[in-house]
């Protein structure tokens, strides 16, 4: 490789290395977790589980009800999505 290749790559690294130092998420120092609790009934039963069955025709969403744009915010950005397709 040409010595102007190797240069751009090890300064494009350094540039992206820069931006995600400064503008990068912040680290939060994780709580200890607390220990789950341990649940001694039924110990020697096998768990019980629910089984719920789903209907074999969809049930349709009354015409009243309209899908609304959904928002999603962050501390940076906002992010808005919609049925209303490439328009």
């Amino acid at each position: 490789m040409e010595k102007r290749t190797i240069l751009a790559v090890v300064l494009s690294i350094g540039v992206f290395y820069l931006f995600s130092l400064f503008y990068g998420p912040e680290k939060k120092a994780a709580a200890p977790a607390a220990p789950a609790p341990v649940k001694t009934e039924n110990v020697g039963a096998p768990p019980a589980v629910s089984v719920q069955t789903a209907s074999a025709t969809p049930t349709p969403l009354p015409k009243s009800v309209s899908v609304a744009d959904v928002t999603v915010e962050t501390e940076r950005y906002i992010a808005v999505f919609s049925t209303a397709g490439a328009s």
